[in-house]
């Protein structure tokens, strides 16, 4: 590695396990071991969660031991390095390529029964680096197979066993990825589907004796409003709905209003003394409700008053946030959406500039996408001299924004070995 500043608060972690552990094999994969676990991490578990979701020393324990789920802490280590020391792009696509084909020969061969602790951490790893990489992403097949994995532990445990802080971050970070992919994703799962595999570990709290909020390490305010969003956006992403599918959306629109500001609301103290979590989940039922509405009203462009009210609502809350209130990983779906619904060009800029930001703090790809579809947005509107008639209509009439970026793929899982379900029963 090349001048890289590796943080050094932890650089013990490893003294304390006996033995130098095989997966460990280098001083270059050490320091990005040690990258990983101080700087990748800890932005991954939301501010105000029980300290127990801040304690990665058996996730890492289980990399220590486990040569494929090491290989991709590395890899998510080395991508989001690689933005400022390229030379460490070809190692980050080789560790991931790595940990993909060792744990495919695992399955393979029969070495895993699927209920493991360590597969359910891969996947959801494999998601990040699909997420943190800058073109065009494949993390909705990792997490339908979190999905499965949860769903086949799900059966084979007792509800004792299921209810533990780590059950419940995996079936958050599962619900919670799987709503911020959709929207740029060709590959649409099945709302339904996602949350029957992982509902079972939303009914009781890991740490009984704290508040909800305590409890969640992601989603803060329940699962319910992610739930909605995961199904407007598979919705958003049809090519035709069905009668169906509009009265589903209608009552979508209904029940966001448990989580939509009232008038004066967003402008009181109170709102902004709450835990981040609800400010940041009122921006996402903020973006919701624009979608909602586009859905039920095609003909309506984005100058109608619902519209522009909801988008000056979402400006306001990240107008006042400033940068760094929320976590890097957490704005780009909603600056997403009301970029592409926003009609002001100052506006415009601002939420693109939003994005930028979030680009330099972090190098998450999901920024990039969502910059190129944004970019893409205004510069048809200008070519067309059509300041209104094309924008968030980019998602509900499958004006899909292609993506002119292009990069060579990561080796990942084929559609046809993505059943890790099947797979994993059958052993």
């Amino acid at each position: 590695m090349t001048g890289c500043e590796i943080p050094k608060q932890d650089l013990n972690f490893l003294g304390r396990l006996a033995g130098t552990p095989s997966t460990i094999n280098s001083p270059d994969t050490y320091q990005l071991f040690q990258y990983f676990l101080n700087t990748f991490i800890p932005p991954l578990i939301r501010p105000g969660a029980h300290q127990g979701y801040f304690n990665h020393y058996y996730m890492v324990s289980m990399g220590l031991q486990t040569p494929p789920l090491m290989d991709i802490y590395i890899a998510c280590a080395a991508l989001q390095l690689a933005h400022k020391h390229a030379d460490l792009l070809p190692k980050a696509l080789q560790y991931y390529s790595s940990a993909v084909i060792q744990t495919r020969r695992m399955i393979a061969e029969g070495e895993l029964r699927g209920t493991e602790d360590w597969p359910i951490v891969m996947t959801i790893f494999l998601c990040l680096f699909e997420r943190w990489q800058p073109g065009p992403s494949k993390e909705i097949i990792h997490l339908r197979g979190a999905a499965q994995l949860l769903a086949l532990r799900g059966a084979k445990l007792n509800a004792q066993q299921l209810i533990t802080p780590f059950n419940r971050l995996y079936a958050e970070s599962v619900l919670y990825n799987t709503m911020v992919s959709t929207l740029l994703s060709d590959d649409i799962p099945s709302h339904d589907q996602v949350w029957s595999q992982i509902s079972t570990y939303f009914t009781a709290s890991p740490f009984p004796d704290t508040t909800w909020e305590a409890n969640s390490p992601i989603i803060v305010v329940g699962p319910d409003l992610f739930r909605l969003i995961l199904t407007i956006s598979c919705f958003a992403r049809c090519e035709k709905l069905t009668g169906d599918q509009l009265a589903q959306i209608h009552q979508i629109g209904e029940d966001l209003q448990t989580w939509l500001p009232a008038k004066e609301e967003l402008k009181s103290q109170q709102f902004w003394d709450q835990d981040t979590g609800h400010q940041w989940a009122t921006l996402y039922a903020i973006s919701a409700d624009i979608l909602c509405f586009k859905m039920l009203h095609p003909s309506q462009n984005d100058t109608h008053g619902t519209v522009q009210r909801r988008v000056q609502q979402g400006l306001e809350i990240l107008q006042r946030a400033g940068p760094g209130r929320f976590q890097s990983h957490i704005v780009c779906l909603p600056i997403l959406v009301l970029g592409c619904a926003t009609v002001a060009e100052a506006d415009f800029k601002f939420l693109l500039a939003n994005l930028d930001d979030t680009w330099q703090k972090s190098y998450l790809g999901d920024t990039r996408r969502a910059a190129d579809v944004l970019k893409a947005v205004w510069a048809r509107r200008i070519q067309s001299c059509d300041s209104l008639g094309f924008g968030s209509d980019v998602f509900v009439q499958k004006r899909y924004i292609t993506y002119i970026r292009k990069r060579t793929s990561p080796p990942t899982f084929t559609s046809q070995q993505s059943n890790y379900e099947a797979q994993f029963s059958e052993m």
